[in-house]
């Protein structure tokens, strides 16, 4: 097997095969090298992927709970990619467009990738000689770590995942003002962005605010001054990313600071209520998840996905490919969660497993560029934890109060609370 590796990856050469490992994770090398001598699949925890080439012929991978740092693989078990650019002679997947046109253009669920011979490996999910499985459920039906942990949980996260001279983008929300009020406290010397168009609005006013109270300078950039050369068409997810390389080129910096997961709200309060009907079936299930995303604007998603987007399309047999693989996804899930008797954890359990595929597309446009190097506090294992696991009460799940924050800092008097002043999320200032 080949193995296409990037800057992630770190090479560790043992007596019994070649380890390549992006990230971090709870088990030593020595330790990962014994289990793969017995071809025992570890439990790993962190923000992590990894690849083994056995001189026993066994060759495994492995990602974490997000696909902080993405795989795919040839059908036939010959190739493994870190870079969807990495995949050449692409036999163009129409079903695979048309489930992100289905899911907004935002994501797709599943193995299916833009190429009809090339796979990819799901959060959560270990490839063992070409055959993917699951190695455990990150959202289980329990509360996560206790509330007495979360203070220091935050801290731990944000400490570990910044570093002096990073580049935090700081929006005037209430993440990455999160981020910049516990790395402030720590010392930490980062610089912060604000992106802006120069109009006075809500998010700009709530980052002036937060950086005079706290007591940081920001810069105010207009990336859309400047033309990119960022491809983003090879990429996945129609993010906010373009703008924030063009920031750190302005800056000629290397290294950003994302708020990606934060607290993960989703859900609206029509979609909870109908979620905890007793004889709720598989495919209404889906048909809330289809009719309640975010719908992003066209004109800021990604052309290989609009181009070809008629009305007409909506009874093309790939949407009806599609739309079935959706249900069969959701359904093996449901099973699954099914069990769980307490309606409370089921509705959690429901809304997370959607939230999770979402999330890790949110991440692929930072872990495909070669040039820039990304840390995501919020998406550390630890936080994901927390957030993708505590009741859905304390999340205030389809307010966008950002309540886990308020909770883990309530002791906290340095805690500046401006962006709690403001308004619901916005993204990019435009």
């Amino acid at each position: 097997m080949k193995f296409h590796h990037n800057k992630n990856f770190k090479y560790h050469e043992l007596w019994n095969g070649h380890l390549h490992l992006a990230g971090d994770c709870n088990i030593d090398i020595d330790t990962l090298g014994k289990l793969f001598s017995d071809h025992s699949v570890p439990t790993c925890t962190g923000n992590f992927a990894i690849v083994w080439i056995g001189n026993d012929g066994w060759n495994f991978a492995q990602t974490d709970h997000l696909n902080t740092y993405p795989i795919w693989y040839k059908e036939d078990g010959s190739e493994l990619y870190s870079l969807w650019s990495q995949v050449e002679n692409i036999q163009r997947d129409d079903v695979f467009y048309a489930m992100r046109d289905l899911l907004y253009g935002q994501m797709t669920v599943g193995t299916r990738t833009p190429c009809q011979t090339v796979k990819r490996l799901q959060p959560d999910h270990y490839l063992d000689n070409g055959t993917q499985s699951r190695y455990r459920w990150s959202i289980e039906p329990r509360s996560g770590p206790p509330m007495s942990d979360w203070q220091d949980i935050l801290i731990d996260v944000i400490d570990r995942n910044t570093n002096d001279g990073d580049v935090l983008f700081l929006s005037g929300g209430r993440d990455s003002t999160t981020i910049a009020n516990v790395a402030h406290h720590l010392g930490k010397k980062l610089q912060y962005v604000h992106i802006t168009r120069g109009k006075e609005n809500p998010d700009t006013t709530a980052c002036k605010e937060f950086a005079k109270n706290i007591g940081i300078e920001v810069n105010y950039i207009d990336p859309w001054q400047k033309t990119s050369t960022w491809n983003e068409h090879d990429y996945w997810h129609d993010s906010s990313y373009n703008p924030k390389r063009t920031c750190l080129n302005k800056l000629n910096s290397k290294s950003g600071i994302s708020g990606e997961l934060g607290v993960s709200e989703s859900g609206s309060k029509k979609i909870n209520p109908i979620l905890q009907m007793p004889n709720i079936n598989i495919e209404q299930l889906t048909n809330i998840w289809l009719t309640t995303l975010e719908a992003r604007n066209e004109s800021v998603a990604s052309p290989l996905i609009h181009t070809d987007y008629t009305k007409d399309h909506r009874f093309y047999e790939f949407y009806e490919q599609a739309y079935k693989e959706l249900i069969e996804y959701y359904e093996s899930h449901w099973k699954h969660y099914s069990e769980i008797e307490d309606t409370k954890y089921l509705l959690k359990c429901a809304l997370m497993m959607h939230q999770q595929d979402h999330e890790s597309y949110r991440l692929h446009n930072y872990s495909q560029d070669v040039i820039m190097q990304w840390n995501h506090p919020l998406a550390d294992y630890k936080w994901y934890d927390l957030i993708m696991n505590c009741d859905i009460k304390l999340k205030g799940v389809h307010y966008h109060k950002r309540y886990p924050y308020l909770v883990a800092s309530r002791t906290w008097d340095w805690f500046d609370q401006t962006a709690w002043n403001y308004g619901g999320p916005r993204g990019l200032t435009q």
